[in-house]
This record gives structure tokens, sequence and C-alpha cells, in this order.
């Protein structure tokens, strides 16, 4: 019996498998497949974590705001956030549960050229007192210098920043519980400053309001912060751009918003201040430009158009957001790319603005460093022992404390104590028995002959006695010569 004659493609089928292939071809072949299939998985993975950075600017940093109203718009909400300086801010605020549009209403509506004149408000409790120091007509300064037993220190920068720290306050109201970054809806690092080591100090936890302080520790402008044992200044002195902090977080692509150099040219740098403020420019930027070679093709860079717009020129925030929009529609093919891998962004919900919060409490605490007793500043406060007041009121209730020319700081803050919500009133002394020293030119005239002048110097000795004593000493020398010492009880 014989088989039947194979089919044609059978036979092909027999001849075929018996050919003969070496096995390391097949390895190749293999191992050649796999690499290929890998290549995507290594450039960018299929669901990856996004990082979004926000480097400092001052006033054109509010450009950050229409980075972020776009990439909400493609359907982007980053994974994690980092910032330094205005950055910090602006992406705290964010991280913290803002949506755009309140962060636009953040940066239009509040007078932030108003935070940086808060001196002023020093001066309203005893307007009289500087004034006659020199008579008739004069211009008197009290210098950022207090001389005591420990030395001589400078007190602070050109503004104290506590109308910066109650602002801060209310607006981070939502996350007042949160002290633990990673549990905000975004988590969040802020980059500060250790004036002691110029290195950069990543902040992840503790109170969201004072870490933002103290990421905008302007130098000189700002007094440095005390925090965790740091004494902390801008963070955009050692880390402007903190594009590794978002790696160490865990991000896999990074968007980064920098905020280009101001433009100086044709400008007067020859004065201390502005050949400082360019230095410090260009030592920021050096380091910005390191951290941006670390950026892959995966990454993505946005740069607004803001070099125009100056460290205080809030003024401008409209169109200095309408900027930051169209920088980052440049970048509109890199973005869909990752758009079309991310999961729809839900819709946050709303919450009541900083005038419109309501800040519950069951007590009020003191905290105290200096020699006045701390019941005359609970008086001060003229607040209720317990009750509900508004945030304006508990502001205004601030700066009536910090009327009193005896404090360098006044901040508060809610403590849950047991079951009691506790309003905790922290006063930091501004001297403590040391001097500090004044000068100032008086004027004499009649407006019929020749001006007069007085040079005068002086010396105030704050909080003498428990009760907020002062003494003031003051010599005049020139048209007007003599000295007087006095004491004034509040």
């Amino acid at each position: 019996m014989s088989w039947p004659a194979a089919p044609e493609h059978d036979k092909i089928f027999m001849h075929v498998k018996f050919l003969e292939v070496p096995m390391s071809s097949i390895r190749a072949v293999i191992l050649f497949t796999c690499i290929m299939l890998a290549v995507p998985a290594l450039s960018e993975p299929s669901k990856p974590k996004i990082g979004l950075v926000l480097g400092g600017g001052g006033a054109a940093g509010v450009a950050h705001v229409g980075v972020i109203e776009h990439l909400e718009a493609m359907g982007i909400r980053p994974d994690y956030v980092a910032g330094a300086s205005m950055g910090a801010i602006v992406g705290g605020l964010y991280a913290a549960g803002y949506t755009p549009g309140e962060l636009r209403k953040v940066v239009t509506d509040i007078d932030w050229e108003s935070i940086l004149i808060d001196n002023s408000i020093r001066s309203f409790e005893a307007p009289m007192r500087r004034k006659n120091r020199l008579d008739p007509l004069s211009v008197t300064a009290e210098l950022p210098l207090s001389v005591g037993s420990k030395g001589s220190r400078a007190d602070g920068g050109l503004v104290d920043g506590v109308k910066l720290q109650l602002i801060l306050n209310s607006l981070t109201a939502p996350a007042r519980n949160i002290t633990n970054f990673d549990n905000l809806p975004i988590p969040f690092r802020a980059v500060a400053t250790d004036l002691y080591t110029g290195k950069p100090v990543v902040l992840g936890s503790g109170n969201l309001n004072q870490v933002l302080r103290a990421s905008m520790s302007i130098p000189a402008l700002f007094p440095p912060v005390t925090l965790d044992g740091y004494t902390l200044v801008d963070g955009g002195v050692s880390n402007n751009l903190p594009i590794d902090v978002v790696r160490a977080m865990g991000a896999d692509i990074v968007i980064a918003s920098v905020i280009p150099p101001a433009n100086v040219k044709g400008k007067d740098l020859s004065t201390f201040s502005a050949s400082l403020s360019q230095t410090l420019s260009i030592f920021i930027q050096a380091r910005s430009q390191e951290l941006i070679k670390t950026l892959t093709p995966i990454d993505v860079l946005i740069t607004p158009d803001v070099a125009a717009v100056g460290m205080l020129d809030f003024a401008q925030a409209p169109e200095t957001i309408a900027k930051g929009i169209k920088a980052t529609k440049k970048e509109a093919a890199k973005l869909q790319r990752i758009a079309l891998k991310r999961p729809t962004p839900q819709p946050r919900s709303s919450f009541a603005m900083f005038e419109e919060q309501k800040i519950h409490y069951d007590r009020i605490i003191v905290r105290y460093d200096g020699a006045l007793d701390k019941a005359i500043i609970l008086k001060r406060l003229n607040l209720m022992p317990s009750g509900t007041v508004s945030s304006k009121e508990l502001n205004d209730a601030i700066i009536r404390v910090y009327g009193m020319q005896l404090f360098s700081d006044v901040t508060y803050n809610l403590e849950q104590q047991g079951s009691d919500e506790v309003l905790v009133v922290t006063a930091t002394s501004a001297a403590d028995g040391s001097l500090v020293p004044s000068f100032g030119i008086a004027l004499d005239n009649s407006f019929g002959g020749d001006g007069l002048f007085s040079l005068g110097f002086g010396a105030t000795i704050p909080e003498i006695n428990s009760l907020g004593g002062r003494l003031d000493i003051d010599a005049t020398i020139g048209h007007i010569e003599g000295g007087r010492a006095r004491s004034e009880q509040p």
C-alpha cells in the first residue's frame, strides 16, 4: 500500500521545516525585536508622570499663571509641582487647589505694590514721634541696625514683610491643616536658600504660608526667614529652576517655565543697587542655564517673552499672563503628545477667596520673646476671647500690634490643641533693649532769607520695661545745637 502524493503546499512545508537555521541567528533576531519593542518604553513611559517647574522672576513670574491656564485647557494637570520665589507662590497656590481663574484673580486683584511698602504701617501709631525729633522741618530715618550686648546686626531688609505674610496666611487657608506637601491636591516643593551656606533647601513640609514666604525672601528687600533651624532667603539665589527637584519627586517628563533675565540694554547700571541687582541676575541665570541643559528631548521648555517686565511691575499682570499663554502655545506639538497619554483632569471645586474667609477660634495664645507684657499685646489685638472673625479683621488686628513699633515680625496661625482651635499670635522683638540709631536733616527757613540746616543724630532704646516704654536720645549740630532725652510710655 502506498501513500497518496502530498499536495504541493505540503511539499513546500516539508522542505521548509527541514531548513537548517543557526541558533545564534535566531537569538540575534529575538534580541533585536525585544530591543526595538523596548525603545519607546525607555524614552517615554506609556503613562508618564509630569513635573511642572516654575522659576523665579518677580512680577514677570505672573506669566506662570498663563502657562498653567493653557496646560489645563489642553488637559494637562501635572503630578508634581516645584518652584522658587514667585514661581513657588504661583505653584504653591496651584498645588493647594487654586483654579487658573482663581490664580488670575490673585495676581490681578491684590495690590502687590502695597505689600512692598509695609514699613509705612509702623508709623501710623505715633506719627509725631519722629517728626518732633528735629524741628522745625525735618526728614528723619531710622537705620535698619541694632547695637546691643550681643553686638550689632542689620535688621531685615527694606521691607519688613508683614503684609506679605498676612496675605499668604489668607491665600493658603485651604491648606492650613496640611503640613506634608505630598498630601496637597498636587504634591509640591518650594526651594529656598540657606543664607549661611548658599545651598538650596528643598521645603516639602510645614506651614505652606511660611514656606512660600521663605522662598520669596528677596535679599535686601525682605528680611530672611528662620525656619526649621535654617536662615532662609529667596530660592532663586541657589536654584531658580528646580528641575532636579521634580525629577527626585518622580517626574518622567518635565515641563519647565523659565523667566528670562530683564532687558537692561541702555539702562544705567552705575548705581550700587542697579549693579548689585544685575550681578545677582547674571549669577542666577548662569545657574538656570546649567539646569536647562539637563532637559531631555521629551521634556518641554517654555520661555515667556517677559524680559521687559520689571521685578515689581505687577500692574502689567493681565498682559504678562497673556504672554505666558502665548509661550505655551508655541510648544503645542510636544504638549499634545503628552496630553494624549494623560487622564482628563477633574474639575476643581472653588473655595472662598481670602476676603470671604471666616476664621473660628476657641481661645487666643500670644507667644513673644521680649520684655513686653503679653497682656498688652492681647489687649492691642482687640479681639474677642473666642469667636469667629473675617480674614480682614484678623489682619487688621495683627497690623495694630505691628504698629506699636516694638516688633520686627508679627504673625498668626491656627493650632489644634485637644478639642480647641487655638489662634496663636507670634511676635518677635525688634531689638530687646538694643540701641536703634537714626539720623536726620532739619531745615529752618523763614521764606525771606537763606535756609539754615541742622544735622541730627539719635538713638532709641525700645522696651525699657514690661509695659513697652521706650527712651529716645537726640542731638543736633549746625544752626540748632543741643540734645535731649525723652522717655515715652504707651
